[in-house]
């Protein structure tokens, strides 16, 4: 795993390790013991995929206490823009937004901490 600060506080760039195979290739896109290293808490609660057309806005999506959680966004096949937005008031970072892009060629993911929105762009 390479793991990178966004410009988001608590909201990070992995890039997950490949094992390339002749018939398949293999992506390890969570490790509990690499996530704590990098202090990411690995409690997840819930998981979605998304299927959707291109020139699609989809967000801002965020969860209030007690409902907030951590994400964790990729994207598996196409490509899509992702924006997070810090909607925390006592961070560092409040009111601030990063934009990645993700494809299933970089086959990267975010981040995201709890009380911060995030949507995107298909």
């Amino acid at each position: 795993f390479r793991v990178k600060q966004l410009e988001v506080e608590g909201c990070y760039l992995i890039t997950p390790t490949v094992f390339m195979g002749s018939t398949c290739d293999l992506i390890k896109v969570f490790n509990d013991t690499q996530f704590n290293i990098y202090g990411l808490s690995t409690e997840f609660k819930e998981e979605y995929y998304a299927i959707a057309k291109p020139g699609v806005v989809r967000g801002m999506h965020f969860q209030l206490p007690p409902e907030d959680h951590d994400k964790l966004i990729t994207c598996i096949i196409g490509e899509i823009q992702d924006v997070v937005i810090d909607l925390r008031k006592d961070s560092k970072t409040f009111g601030k937004y990063t934009v990645v892009d993700l494809d299933e060629y970089n086959k990267n993911l975010i981040y995201i901490s709890k009380g911060c929105a995030h949507g995107y762009y298909i």
